[in-house]
């Protein structure tokens, strides 16, 4: 399924149309030989339930398949919504069945490398109203990991375009306040922008867009 650019690899990448950061993101992580193609999706708003969330991905089943992809991405995960680690699980099983190759979200990419890590507490930052980070803390325990704080930026019109242009002086902020010798990893959740060099003044980060 690879191709000339691609010859490692081909992923196709479910991005929301609010969203003006993860595109950029997972093309800076990308590897040399691996290419995304990139689709679009609506997202007027968080959706209230996986299900939801699966209504507004599905035109784009038919898109993510034409360039044959070596694997599908979808960076918008149900990590805020209840019981959040089997709305992930559902999602994903209902992507692989009908697209048959493999799919990664976002929330099992960042609960596998909080695990790769050896960390077992974690502190998120989000961009999440408080009932969501809840929801967000039962992902992470649902995988073994314990959230010991968290810190949000609740807004109105989170899921929008908004949550790109939270300043980073900002996120440093909530990364100091939730930063206790308690916790082994700072992690953060959803599309909140920041510039990694800038965060040296944490002592531990692991970034992710659940």
């Amino acid at each position: 399924m690879t191709d000339a650019l691609g010859f490692r690899a081909v992923f196709s990448v479910s991005l929301p149309s609010t969203n003006a950061v993860v595109g950029t993101d997972v093309g800076a992580l990308r590897p040399a030989g691996v290419t995304n193609q990139s689709y679009r999706f609506p997202l007027p708003g968080l959706p209230a339930s996986v299900e939801r969330l699966e209504e507004l991905l599905r035109p784009t089943l038919g898109m993510v398949l034409a360039c044959e992809p070596d694997r599908i991405v979808v960076a918008c995960s149900p990590a805020y919504v209840n019981d959040a680690a089997n709305a992930a699980l559902q999602l994903r099983r209902t992507f692989e069945k009908r697209v048959a190759i493999p799919v990664t979200l976002a929330s099992d990419a960042v609960s596998e490398a909080v695990k790769a890590f050896g960390v077992t507490r974690v502190e998120p930052v989000t961009s999440f109203l408080p009932e969501a980070n809840c929801n967000v803390s039962s992902h992470f325990a649902a995988h073994g990991i314990s959230v010991v704080a968290e810190a949000g930026f609740s807004s109105a019109q989170i899921g929008r375009a908004y949550t790109a242009r939270i300043d980073v002086a900002e996120i440093l902020d909530a990364f100091e306040r939730v930063d206790t010798p308690e916790v082994e990893a700072l992690v953060q959740v959803a599309r909140l922008w920041y510039v990694l060099a800038s965060l040296t003044t944490c002592r531990r980060v692991t970034a992710s867009r659940l």
